[in-house]
C-alpha cells in the first residue's frame, strides 16, 4: 500500500499529464500554452517530496520540456518520458 505522500505525487503527475497531453492523435497543446509554462507546473511538483531523488527527477523533467520549446512533438515526448521517471521517483 502506498503512503499518502506517494498517492499525492501520483495524483499530481496524472493531473499534469491530463492537462497537457493532447487527446487527439495530432500534436497540439492547449491554446496559448508554452513550454516554459509546462515546466513551471512540473517544477511545482517538487514540493510534494523531500528526497533529492524526487527533486532531481522533477527538475530533469522540467528541463526536458524546455529543451526544444518550439517542437511540440518533443514537448509531448518529454511530458510522457518525464512522467515515467517521476512515477518511479514518486515511491
Amino acid at each position: 500500500m502506498a503512503s499518502n505522500a506517494v498517492e499525492k505525487r501520483y495524483a499530481a503527475i496524472g493531473a499534469l499529464v491530463e492537462r497537457y497531453l493532447p487527446k487527439a492523435t495530432e500534436y497540439t497543446l492547449p491554446e496559448g500554452t508554452k513550454a516554459v509554462d509546462i515546466a513551471a507546473d512540473i517544477r511545482d511538483l517538487s514540493g510534494l517530496g523531500r528526497t533529492d531523488r524526487w527533486k532531481g527527477t522533477v527538475e530533469q523533467w522540467a528541463s526536458m520540456v524546455e529543451e526544444r520549446p518550439e517542437d511540440i512533438k518533443h514537448i509531448e515526448w518529454a511530458i510522457r518520458q518525464g512522467c515515467v521517471y517521476a512515477g518511479y521517483a514518486a515511491d
